[in-house]
């Protein structure tokens, strides 16, 4: 019997039951795997439903409501898989590229894309520098690095108008402060979504922030 909560049917009605079924599949797999991985903070196990799932699930369908219908969407240092899986289970009409360089979680992400039949999810397991350059027109990342970082990192795999969904708490504004100024002649940072996570007061806010390519 699985030790998390399952709420993810009664937050999103409108999920078909394949989508529920590999969503479920999916955080089974995480919990399973992060009693020798670590894919996610321990703390957090109880609640994946929640903290993970529901947060992704959100950020991913604003995102694909905005991003161009033709783009691969590349899930930059996708570690666990968050939120490059959720996103490729709401529309598996989409291309979802995994850019993770660890090879154990490459090996995990691996499982969990044969597991729940994901014929539209790949694998880039090499750092993202090795990305082709100018081939990124829209990436997201959870956990990556701090907004400055990830903007320096990811910008030569970009192209005017690329969009950069950065899925963040509340410390967003501190990382976009301490960013340098150059950063901002190449990108424009807006919050495009802020966020509560379902049934819960002692989580968030949450934000999704967009950074679009100049």
């Amino acid at each position: 019997m699985s030790q998390f909560s399952w709420r993810i049917d009664k937050w999103f009605k409108g999920l078909s039951q394949e989508q529920l079924d590999r969503l479920f599949q999916y955080t089974d797999l995480l919990y399973n795997f992060n009693q020798s991985l670590n894919l996610i903070s321990r703390s957090t196990e109880a609640e994946m439903d929640r903290i993970h799932i529901a947060d992704c699930l959100i950020a991913g369908k604003r995102l694909l409501s905005k991003a161009p219908s033709e783009a691969k969407i590349y899930d930059i240092g996708s570690g666990n898989g968050l939120p490059g899986i959720p996103i490729a289970i709401l529309d598996d009409r989409r291309s979802v590229v995994l850019v993770e360089r660890d090879q154990r979680k490459v090996d995990f992400l691996r499982i969990a894309i044969s597991r729940l039949g994901l014929k539209n999810v790949s694998i880039h397991p090499r750092p993202v520098e090795e990305l082709e350059k100018g081939s990124v027109k829209c990436a997201v990342s959870r956990g990556f690095a701090a907004l400055a970082l990830s903007l320096v990192k990811v910008r030569p795999l970009c192209s005017p108008g690329s969009l950069y969904f950065h899925m963040k708490g509340e410390n967003w504004a501190r990382e976009l402060a301490q960013a340098p100024s150059q950063v901002f002649t190449h990108w424009k940072v807006e919050v495009d979504l802020a966020y509560e996570l379902p049934d819960s007061k002692d989580h968030g806010p949450f934000y999704l922030i967009l950074s679009r390519m100049r």
